[in-house]
């Protein structure tokens, strides 16, 4: 249905354009209410804890609809800021890589499918996270929103610090191809985490500088 110009136009605006489309698919619902309805059985779908390969599956096909609806534009975008629960979209799918980061392995005969699901799942956020982290318009706000709470910005910390290792076990035992594929992907999200913060204690010792100089720094010629 989003692949409609006028459909997405309407999930992206939260309901406020397309009540004459509404009227069209015989919803009996206001349009914002309708989309809200969407987006929290969206988010839902993320808060639940993934462990079965079903489950897995789903995770990563609304997360593929989260990499959809930013590609849209700024109105897109500004679906994976918003609030839809107590946390954002992109807050979510922190916690979504977290969490598959933390689980532990039972090799049994299911774990070949279940560690390519998983696998799967955090690659699939990991090139979401990457392609807005490095976005000539989206890059900084998305990494603001990382940062901008003390449990976002430790699980964004602890992500960059660790995956780039974790991502290799137990993985590699089956697929070190795919391991390694991860990894990279991790060791540029680290990047790109880092990058941010040194732009920030920059910025902030400028500020510093400015402000107990009176004047700007100047600049060496």
């Amino acid at each position: 249905m989003l692949l409609g110009p006028a459909m997405l136009k309407m999930l992206c605006s939260g309901g406020k354009d397309g009540s004459e489309l509404m009227e069209t698919v015989g919803c009996e619902n206001e349009p914002q209410q309708a989309i809200n309805s969407v987006l929290k059985d969206l988010s839902e779908c993320l808060t639940c804890e993934a462990t079965t390969s079903l489950e897995l599956k789903l995770c990563r096909l609304v997360v593929n609809l989260l990499a959809f609806i930013a590609s849209s534009g700024k109105l897109g975008y500004e679906v994976l800021l918003g609030s839809v629960t107590a946390h954002s979209f992109l807050e979510l799918t922190m916690e979504v890589l977290a969490s598959q980061m933390e689980c532990k392995v039972d090799f049994s005969t299911e774990v070949h499918e279940l560690l390519n699901e998983r696998y799967l799942l955090m690659r699939e956020v990991l090139i979401l996270l990457n392609r807005l982290a490095s976005h000539a318009m989206f890059s900084k706000p998305t990494l603001e929103v990382l940062m901008g709470s003390k449990r976002c910005a430790g699980l964004t910390i602890d992500i960059a610090n660790r995956l780039p290792q974790r991502s290799k076990y137990p993985l590699r035992q089956l697929n070190p191809q795919m391991a390694n594929d991860l990894a990279d992907l991790a060791q540029k999200f680290r990047s790109r985490v880092y990058g941010f913060l040194e732009e920030q204690q920059h910025s902030t010792a400028e500020r510093c500088d400015t402000g107990a100089s009176g004047k700007p720094p100047r600049v060496p010629r």
